[in-house]
This record gives structure tokens, C-alpha cells and sequence, in this order.
């Protein structure tokens, strides 16, 4: 019984993805951590997505990210489209797999809220975004409408 644990411990290990945070419109780099060897060609796919050192397809079609020499892929500017699953692959010369990794980028996107307070420092600044209702609080509520007025 144990075995079959290890087992699936094993393979739960090997499906799991490395996430991958950046911020929208920033840099990031998705690391391969690998000591290439002349013949070995490298893949990254994503929907929609194919780049390859071995047939020269180093750069995405929408030109934000690049294949590096070493097997990573590095972007330049991420946009929310870019969030998802990306496989690593590398072959052998033979066509033979050698490894397999999945990341997950996620894009974080923010938004910046400045004071409008004049001339401010940053650290005066408040964190806090005021919230002035366009409804009086001593504004009745109605009654709740009968099962009479309800059309479809």
C-alpha cells in the first residue's frame, strides 16, 4: 500500500506547476535552469503559442517575449493575455523528451490611485479611497413589490 502512496506522490510532483507572478506591463522571466547541450532543442508552448531554438522560432508573434539561449523565456512587457499554463520541453537530437517542466504565469494587474490633495509627500499620502454615497442615508427604502407586479 505504500508503494502505490509513493507512486502517487511521484506523480503528483511531476504535474505540478511553478507559479509565476509578474505585474502587468513588467518584465518577467520564465527560468528553464538548464545546462543545454548542442543538439537539444527547446520548446515552450502555450495556446496559440510555439517558440523553438532548433527551428529558429525565438520570438512571439505578438514580439513581448523572447526564447534565450539558455531555454528561457523571457517578457518584456506582460499583458493580462499572457496569464496561463506554459510547458517546458526539451529534446534530444533523436526526438527523445529529456524533460518536462509547467509554470504558471499570472498577471497581477494593478492600479495606481494618486491624492488629490496638492503637494503631498508619498508617505502623507492616505491609503484610504473616500466613499461618498450619491444616496442619503435617511433615504426610504420601498416596500417590497407583491407577487402581483412580477411579469415575465
Amino acid at each position: 500500500m505504500s508503494v502505490l502512496f509513493w507512486v502517487w506522490i511521484l506523480m503528483m510532483e511531476s504535474h505540478a506547476s511553478e507559479v509565476i507572478r509578474a505585474h502587468s506591463g513588467g518584465a518577467v522571466l520564465l527560468t528553464s535552469d538548464l545546462q543545454l547541450q548542442l543538439k537539444q532543442d527547446v520548446r515552450w508552448t502555450h495556446p496559440d503559442l510555439l517558440v523553438s531554438l532548433k527551428n529558429n522560432v525565438t520570438a512571439c508573434p505578438h514580439g513581448r517575449c523572447q526564447l534565450l539561449r539558455d531555454g528561457s523565456l523571457r517578457f518584456s512587457r506582460v499583458q493580462p493575455g499572457d496569464s496561463g499554463n506554459y510547458s517546458l520541453q526539451v529534446y534530444e537530437e533523436d526526438g527523445r523528451r529529456v524533460l518536462k517542466r509547467d509554470f504558471l504565469l499570472l498577471d497581477n494587474l494593478y492600479v495606481e490611485m494618486h491624492s488629490h490633495r496638492g503637494n503631498k509627500r508619498e508617505e502623507d499620502e492616505c491609503h484610504y479611497v473616500p466613499c461618498d454615497p450619491a444616496v442619503s442615508v435617511e433615504t426610504p427604502i420601498p416596500a417590497q413589490s407583491s407577487e402581483e407586479n412580477v411579469y415575465m
